[in-house]
């Protein structure tokens, strides 16, 4: 119930864009969905990586109807001007990632809040199992090359370093940051990779130098659908 008093934001879901509004619209209200049932105070930021803005006129609908979804303009495409961009606009200590060609488990969000708390980690990270509409790739049949999933309990404490040469790649796919220890730096995403990829790696390695805690959460899953382009 709206009672009239004005709360700190405790949570952004930060949402890169890129695909055609009725998926955008499906990936909002799940985004709204984990907020409501967490109970906590959030929003839901929308970066608009799109070169016409396809996004802004659904998003300036949900808004007039009192949904807590704002859409910022990211362009030229490139998931790292993207990333930044909702950064910028993102008002919470809390920041989650959440792109829109994922579908993710239930509980999501709370096994990420449940583990942060738990934890006192400054990033926590959950798998990816990948989706094959057409079947899986006859060159990689069991889905591996797409697949990010660690053999660790939750809070298991994630090396970076080790990590990136042991055959698991960190990644925002499913990722919960704290904003004030993790995104100090001007463009925390380097646009150089923004469009090559390895922005998350670059990322993650820049803050495991700093000292910063990464840690695993084995509840918080999303399924990555990969098209037969991939």
């Amino acid at each position: 119930m709206d009672d009239g008093q004005v709360y700190p934001m405790e949570l952004t879901i930060l949402m890169p864009c890129l695909n055609e509004a009725e998926t955008l619209a499906v990936c909002i209200g799940k985004a709204q969905g984990f907020l409501a049932r967490s109970g906590i105070h959030g929003e839901v930021v929308i970066a608009d990586n799109s070169r016409d803005g396809h996004a802004a006129p659904l998003v300036a609908g949900l808004a007039a109807e009192g949904h807590p979804v704002r859409a910022v303009p990211a362009s030229p495409p490139n998931i790292s001007i993207a990333r930044n961009a909702g950064l910028r606009a993102a008002q919470a200590p809390l920041v989650a990632f959440l792109d829109d060609d994922l579908e993710v488990e239930p509980g999501w969000l709370d096994h990420f809040l449940d583990t942060m708390a738990a934890t006192g980690a400054d990033v926590a990270i959950g798998p990816v199992r990948p989706r094959f509409p057409g079947g899986a790739p006859a060159w990689d049949p069991d889905g591996t090359r797409f697949t990010r999933v660690l053999d660790q309990p939750t809070g298991a404490a994630i090396p970076v370093q080790a990590g990136a040469g042991s055959g698991f790649v960190v990644s925002t796919a499913s990722s919960i940051w704290r904003a004030a220890t993790c995104f100090a730096d001007p463009a925390p995403f380097d646009p150089g990779f923004g469009a090559s990829g390895g922005e998350d790696l670059d990322l993650f390695l820049r803050l495991a130098a700093r000292g910063r805690r990464v840690v695993w959460c084995a509840e918080a899953g999303v399924h990555e659908t990969i098209p037969a382009s991939r």
